[in-house]
């Protein structure tokens, strides 16, 4: 039976709109299993057309070829590889050895890709290059430092090394002068006592001097088909046995072009790590932010504090509903249990004791500081970490105060002096008018004019801040209780003091101040305030430190959203840019995968070196985030703090993400390990899309 088989071979080229081309026209050959069999032709004959369909690199328009039995149209994806590599080989006119692998890797790739183990090849690579000539020096030389005579019987001895049936050579001396034309031809010859071998060429003299026969083509047709020597049957069948797969060769090339590409390289993995950092500084900052806001929120004296009134429908004009605010029904106030539970409930003095007293220092009026209440000084209403300076008073007393940092600074800076322990005076009057049922008025004014001693400093947070001078609503009520307003008492004959009047003062006068105020019973409830606390009946909770904190969440908010942003398009700009990269380098590297392909490696093993390429790059990135993402986590940190007084607001947790140690960095490993899969095989498979034809006509 012969080796090979042409039937009715036709293969035509369109080159115009209704012209077509015909290459080959019904070619039928046959080919035994040995010998040196030269096709000839002038330029355009068809002689490289059909080698071309011989060795499956081409497909015909019509017609088919018949290999050991089998025909070619029949051959699946991985059946072409196994073809490749160890049915047929390849001898290209331009030699087509990767020039930047040594002599010695060239020669055993067909080996290693067919998954012999990298000792064994070598051992055989050996004994071939020194069949074709190669001396054991120039082993170790790149493929780029031989001569043409070199390389072209290196690229034999990688044709032969596993052992093909067939051998394909097109122009193998093109290139070559006249003394290594015939030392490549004499080694053909040599070879072609065991295997077929098919040789496309135009030089006729040396071929008849070496040839078992020639084939002459001329315009597509078969002009002649001459034996010149007899062929005997020499051929040694071996059987191909299946082997292991050892895919070392793809990470030798991998170590090659990771090399020669270092720029490039590290160019993707700094793009690439700097997604991965913004990636984990967002995620720490949207998983830290609401616990920084809630422990910044809570970082002022009087938090916790705040007014408690009622809601009351007055009128209503289609949607316009007009409300009033109103002092709530004390039993309404006590018996609710929300409030009750968490809060110290206390009359309002706003009234007679506002924020905007008077301060002075000896003559000097000081403007602008607002005047608090706190509950008490005692460590269950109030956060003692705070204090700064000085000390908290050891008792409820108007005669001591605290100030926070930045109405020291103030103070300071208007008197010139350090006011810490210093003297001031606060001073308010407010005139009341009591009308009986005969419209009968009694006034009465409030006068306060007390010395005060500022005896500590408290570190609030410095987002939105107001100078603050803090003091005792306990000592308050007690000098209230202890001030009596002369006339109404006279008038009613029995002694009333200002909490009296405010105590028993209609819930919608102006002394009520519309409003209970509410401290918290104690500073460990803190957390409670930010849940949003609905206590019904119209009644509303206002907080100067919750609108603040408030402000925080809103400013944070949009925050959050920009950085969400920012970092959806630093993560597609580094994906385009890993895809870019990697398109660059395998189109840079066309030659090697062409070659690799013609030599049986598969589109997934020459896949794989370009995606562990892109994987070194990821994982070098991912560490390199983590290592940069904590200081800069810290950095950043510090200068919003110094802006916003926000402490550790991005915490970069690798330790453990959602209750489970290690997640973030096993996510990080994921979708990177996916990043690089996308980029890396869409851009090939894409241009993959030309055939092996095109692809080594273009080398």
């Amino acid at each position: 039976m012969k080796k090979i088989i042409i039937k009715n071979i036709s293969k035509i080229y369109k080159i115009g709109k209704d012209k077509d081309f015909y290459a080959l026209k019904r070619i039928n050959l046959a080919f035994d299993d040995t010998g040196l069999v030269i096709i000839a032709g002038k330029s355009g004959s068809g002689k490289s057309t059909l080698l071309n369909i011989l060795t499956r690199i081409d497909n015909p328009s019509s017609g088919d070829v018949i290999f050991n039995g089998k025909r070619y149209s029949k051959l699946k994806k991985h059946k072409l590889n196994k073809f490749y590599n160890k049915e047929i080989g390849i001898v290209f006119q331009e030699y087509h050895l990767l020039e930047n692998q040594s002599v010695i890797f060239n020669a055993q790739l067909p080996l290693l890709i067919s998954g012999e183990s990298k000792k064994k090849s070598t051992e055989k690579a050996k004994d071939i290059l020194k069949s074709v000539g190669i001396k054991e020096e120039l082993h170790s030389l790149m493929a780029n430092k031989l001569s043409g005579g070199e390389k072209q019987r290196v690229a034999i001895a990688r044709a032969i090394i596993n052992d093909p049936k067939v051998l394909y050579c097109d122009e193998p001396t093109g290139a070559l002068d006249t003394t290594n034309t015939k030392v490549v031809f004499e080694l053909l010859k040599k070879i072609s006592k065991k295997r077929l071998v098919i040789c496309v060429t135009h030089n006729l003299p040396i071929a008849k001097e070496y040839a078992d026969r020639i084939i002459e083509l001329s315009d597509g047709h078969v002009a002649s088909d001459i034996s010149i020597n007899p062929i005997e049957n020499n051929v040694i069948t071996r059987e191909h046995k299946q082997k292991s797969r050892h895919n070392n060769w793809t990470s030798k090339i991998l170590l090659t072009n990771y090399k020669r590409r270092v720029r490039r390289n590290v160019f993707c993995i700094l793009s690439y790590s700097i997604s991965l950092i913004m990636l984990l500084l967002v995620v720490g900052f949207i998983t830290n932010k609401d616990r920084a806001i809630k422990e910044a929120g809570s970082r002022q004296l009087d938090f916790g504090s705040g007014l408690l009134s009622e809601e009351v429908k007055t009128s209503s004009a289609g949607m316009l509903t007009l409300t009033k605010s109103n002092r709530p029904d004390i039993d309404k106030v006590k018996n609710n249990s929300k409030i009750s539970n968490l809060f110290e409930i206390c009359l309002n003095f706003s009234t007679i004791f506002p924020q905007n007293m008077q301060i002075s220092y000896q003559d000097y009026i000081v403007q602008d500081i607002l005047i608090n209440p706190i509950y008490s000084f005692d460590n269950t209403h109030i956060d003692y970490t705070l204090l700064d300076n000085g000390y908290f008073p050891n008792s409820d007393s108007l005669d001591e105060v605290v100030i926070n940092e930045l109405a020291f600074s103030y103070l300071c800076s208007q008197l010139n002096k350090n006011v810490l322990f210093e003297e001031f005076e606060i001073a308010n009057k407010y005139l009341t008018t009591y009308v009986d049922e005969y419209d009968n008025e009694i006034s009465d004014t409030f006068v306060f004019n007390r010395k005060v001693k500022i005896v500590g400093i408290v570190k609030e947070i410095n987002y939105l801040p107001s100078p603050k001078m803090y003091y005792s609503h306990q000592a308050l009520e007690k000098f209230l209780t202890e001030s009596v307003l002369e006339n109404l008492s006279t008038y009613k004959g029995k002694q009333i003091t200002w909490y009296d009047r405010i105590a028993e003062c209609d819930n919608n006068s102006l002394l009520s101040s519309y409003s209970y105020r509410l401290f918290l019973k104690n500073y460990n409830y803190k957390n409670q305030l930010f849940n949003n606390i609905d206590f019904g009946y119209n009644l509303v909770f206002t907080s100067q430190s919750l609108i603040l904190c408030d402000s925080l969440i809103g400013f944070l908010q949009v925050a959050e959203y920009g950085t969400i942003l920012f970092l959806a398009i630093t993560m597609l700009g580094a994906i385009l840019i890993l895809s870019i990269m990697s398109f660059a380098s395998y189109s840079e590297d066309h030659k090697s995968s062409a070659i690799l392909s013609s030599l049986g490696a598969s589109n997934d093993d020459i896949s794989s070196i370009y995606l562990f390429e892109s994987l070194i790059n990821g994982i070098i990135s991912v560490l390199l985030s983590i290592l940069l993402s904590i200081p800069l986590s810290k950095l950043i940190n510090l200068l919003i703090n110094k802006k916003i007084d926000l402490n550790n607001l991005i915490v970069v947790s690798l330790n453990s993400f959602l209750n489970i140690k290690f997640l973030f960095p096993i996510i990080m490993i994921f979708l990177t390990f996916i990043i690089c899969l996308f980029s890396t095989i869409l851009p090939i498979l894409f241009s993959k899309r030309k055939s092996l034809k095109g692809e080594l006509q273009n080398l």
